[in-house]
């Protein structure tokens, strides 16, 4: 019968020790699996972040749990490994048999029960039957001790679990300073970005790369510093109106995915990133490009929406395989990337009635501004909720 692990004890391992910690456990798996031992399994039970007042930084651990069973071969479970060092004993508890063993267990011999002999070793096991009795065994003397074919697996079980036990605990232990990783606080971090763009107006990283100008994203680190220090410029205080903009914006970007499938529409790249950042807590210094930008993105859209509802109502035009002439204004053109580097414009237009229509060209685009086509009605559909009417071949009257 095998023991269970005791899975009671959880470990707080920082952040940034994490995935060095995951793929330590991994590699001692499969040194489990190659001998037939049960693995380990490690239960993730989620984060835990503490805001720093001071540096606006969120120190991020993770909350794990070691779980699994211990071999029992013939009545005998192994308690623990005794390392023998010069005439020191380390002693390497099996998880779960804390306790167990007595004080006098740290000055052990390094003697083998079973054959009778003490002589030098490097370690010895300590084995315990259901009867509570103890027996000290050498390593070449478990296969006769135990009555079984391969001892390593008893052995070798017991010397990974320590091994993956003193890996949490090292990570674990390894917490302060260096170990932690550097987040921030979202709603913290956007409100500095919201004062930067009341004051600054917004500044993207592209622009920032191409003129030298500090981009909004790294001023809001700088803002958010000396606002935690008490460094900061008078004209930056936090104002009640940032952190609403704050909380508003990110209610915004948490819905994007809920509206866009409502609608049936398919999020951009750009948005769903926006949809996963806003959901989020604390970030990595990584995201803080996309976490400033969710400030103007959300401003557009409320300016967006501003617009829609004081134009007309969209109809649909015209017969669906009819050709006429339209007057309309090119509002917008993108660039498409198309079968074998094609490229296709896409055209969005409004006519005299303030109808939507597009166009797909794969010969050329239009300039923005007014022009008189000669089209034919490909389509009418919906775009964001407004009727759209799409054209195909257009030509300029």
């Amino acid at each position: 019968m095998d023991s269970p692990l005791p899975s009671d004890r959880t470990y707080r391992i920082p952040h940034r020790n994490y995935g060095d910690l995951l793929a330590q456990l991994e590699k001692l798996n499969q040194r489990a699996a190659k001998l037939g031992c049960a693995l380990i399994e490690i239960v993730d039970l989620g984060v835990e972040d503490t805001p720093d007042e001071i540096s606006g930084f969120v120190k991020r651990c993770h909350l794990l749990q070691i779980k699994g069973e211990a071999p029992r071969i013939n009545g005998w479970r192994l308690v623990a490994i005794l390392q023998h060092v010069l005439d020191e004993v380390i002693l390497r508890t099996v998880p779960g048999c804390e306790g167990v063993l007595g004080e006098e267990w740290r000055e052990a011999e390094p003697r083998c029960e079973h054959c009778l002999t003490l002589r030098r070793r490097n370690d010895t096991f300590v084995l315990q039957n259901e009867a509570g009795e103890f027996k000290q065994v050498g390593r070449n003397c478990l296969r006769d001790f135990l009555g079984h074919d391969d001892p390593k697996a008893l052995a070798g079980w017991a010397e990974i679990v320590t091994a993956i036990i003193g890996e949490a605990e090292e990570s674990e232990e390894s917490g302060d300073g260096q170990g932690w990783g550097h987040l921030l606080d979202l709603e913290s971090y956007l409100e500095a970005v919201c004062a930067v763009i009341r004051t600054s107006g917004w500044t993207s990283r592209k622009h920032e790369q191409e003129t030298g100008t500090r981009a909004t994203a790294g001023l809001a680190i700088d803002v958010l510093t000396g606002w935690r220090t008490g460094a900061h410029d008078v004209r930056l205080e936090s104002q009640p109106r940032d952190h609403e903009l704050t909380l508003a914006a990110k209610e915004w970007g948490k819905g994007l995915k809920a509206r866009a499938d409502e609608t049936g529409q398919t999020l951009s790249d750009y948005e769903h990133n926006l949809c996963v950042v806003a959901n989020l807590s604390a970030i990595e210094p990584s995201m803080i490009g996309i976490a400033a930008s969710l400030i103007p993105a959300y401003q557009r859209s409320q300016e967006q929406a501003r617009e829609r509802a004081q134009r007309p109502e969209s109809q649909w035009v015209g017969e669906i395989g009819k050709r006429l002439t339209l007057k309309v204004e090119v509002v917008a053109v993108r660039e498409l990337p198309g079968f074998r580097d094609r490229v296709t414009y896409l055209h969005k237009m409004t006519d005299e009635a303030g109808n939507d229509l597009v166009w797909f060209s794969t010969t050329g685009e239009l300039n923005l501004g007014t022009h008189t086509l000669i089209a034919t009605i490909k389509e009418h559909g919906e775009y964001r909720g407004r009727k759209q009417t799409t054209l195909s071949r257009c030509k300029e009257k």
